[in-house]
C-alpha cells in the first residue's frame, strides 16, 4: 500500500502564455508537451499504457465525471 496524498486540479480555458519560458533541466527535460484527446487517454489508461499515475487517475475521473454529473460536481 501506499499512503501518499496527490491532488489533481483540472484546467479549463487553457492558452498559449507569450514571452519567454523558463529552461528546463533535469527530470523536466525529458518531459514532453501534448494536448491529447480525453477519448485517447482513457483507452490508453485502460489498455495500460499509461504508466503515469497522476494521468490515469485524472482521465478517468473527467472522463466519468462527463458521463455523469459533470464537472461541477467533481470536489
Amino acid at each position: 500500500g501506499c499512503d501518499e496524498a496527490v491532488r489533481i486540479f483540472l484546467a479549463r480555458e487553457l492558452s498559449e502564455a507569450e514571452g519567454e519560458r523558463f529552461e528546463v533541466s533535469e527530470e523536466e527535460a525529458d518531459m514532453e508537451l501534448a494536448r491529447v484527446p480525453l477519448a485517447d487517454l482513457v483507452r490508453g489508461a485502460l489498455a495500460g499504457e499509461l504508466h503515469n499515475n497522476c494521468l490515469v487517475v485524472g482521465a478517468l475521473s473527467l472522463s466519468a465525471a462527463l458521463a455523469g454529473d459533470g464537472v461541477d460536481a467533481l470536489r
